[in-house]
């Protein structure tokens, strides 16, 4: 655009980018917590495979620590340590 102001432009592009970012964050706590529930209250028979259920919580330990959400980050480390002695299934 001619004769735009570069540096409002500057500015509108940045706050686009930081919704952009918060939008993100957002959307992947969202998912963490949906681990974080599922693997709290269904039964085990839903997740099958062997080891399953501790692979979904460490991606979900992985993406609470991204976003900073330490309280949810404190009870996904309870149930991993409730899971299996928390050191094996906490590495992976």
């Amino acid at each position: 655009m001619a004769g735009a102001s570069p540096t409002r432009t500057h500015q509108l592009l940045r706050h686009r980018t930081h919704n952009y970012t918060t939008a993100a964050a957002g959307g992947e706590r969202e998912r963490a917590h949906a681990i974080l529930l599922a693997c709290r209250h269904l039964p085990l028979p839903l997740l099958t495979p062997p080891g399953h259920r501790a692979r979904l919580l460490a991606e979900a330990k992985r993406t609470l620590e991204r976003v900073g959400d330490r309280r949810s980050l404190q009870d996904c480390q309870q149930i991993l340590i409730r899971l299996g002695g928390g050191t094996t299934i906490a590495a992976t």
